[in-house]
């Protein structure tokens, strides 16, 4: 072994001696439990299905699996407060995605929470290559609801979807201020809540569930929350757009 190769190991195991010695805020900086890891090292980990009939037809070596979604749908179901829960998405960035491709057709207006305040660096790029325009709205310099500013991109701009993607801020935003703001001028418009950075709290009940603040739907990563792999949740209490979810996925493939 050379000397650069042993100095690569001797960081390695100082990286990982670190790990074992540190807890950290974040989920997915934590280490899995045996639980996980166990399941991570099983057939589990790399069977492809879909749940339902279909599925049982089309990938009958994960059927064995199905069992472990549907408990964790259901678990789902429960802490968030919704009817429907499609746990597909493979991230929270993949949620993103289906999020908008349900909600929206191209050429409709999505707006969200500007970079500048708070909002999610990808909401506005990922929407522009989805073929939709993309807006931004404010929040006031101690992160509470810029109404004005909201106001006025509703009333002007006639967005089909308002995407709440707040990442970081001072404060969680008040979503029963956005509803209210935004079902002052149209009940057309569809409100989404990315909860990513937040999803704990809100299953907590530390933070408000968005369908309790009046939003069609929310979502977000999961592994943020929960220590373990990549993987992406999305809720609603709407059957419709359940279903859309649903169909959008396919549209992502």
């Amino acid at each position: 072994m050379s000397i650069s190769s042993l100095k690569d190991f001797s960081k390695e195991l100082h990286a990982r001696s670190r790990t074992f010695a540190t807890a950290n805020m974040i989920a997915s900086e934590n280490r899995q439990s045996h639980f996980v890891r166990n399941l991570l090292s099983s057939d589990a980990a790399c069977r492809y299905f879909f749940s339902g009939e279909e599925g049982l037809r089309a990938f009958p070596g994960g059927n064995q699996w199905m069992a472990f979604q549907e408990a964790g749908e259901a678990s789902l179901r429960r802490l968030g407060k919704a009817e429907y829960c499609n746990l597909r998405p493979l991230s929270g960035l993949h949620a993103m995605t289906v999020a908008m491709l349900a909600l929206t057709d191209p050429g409709d207006t999505v707006l969200s929470l500007s970079p500048n305040f708070g909002g999610h660096y990808a909401t506005g790029g990922l929407s522009k290559r989805l073929g939709r325009s993309s807006l931004y709205f404010d929040l006031l310099e101690n992160g509470l609801l810029d109404e004005s500013s909201l106001l006025n991109a509703i009333e002007v701009q006639r967005p089909r979807l308002v995407y709440v993607d707040q990442c970081h801020g001072l404060r969680p935003v008040d979503l029963t201020d956005i509803v209210r703001v935004v079902r002052s001028v149209s009940f057309d418009v569809l409100i989404h809540a990315d909860v990513s950075h937040g999803l704990g709290l809100v299953l907590g009940g530390a933070i408000a569930n968005p369908l309790d603040s009046g939003c069609d739907s929310y979502g977000g990563s999961t592994h943020k929350t929960f220590p373990g792999p990549q993987k992406g949740v999305l809720l609603t209490n709407c059957e419709e757009i359940s279903l859309k979810f649903g169909a959008a996925q396919f549209e992502t493939i």
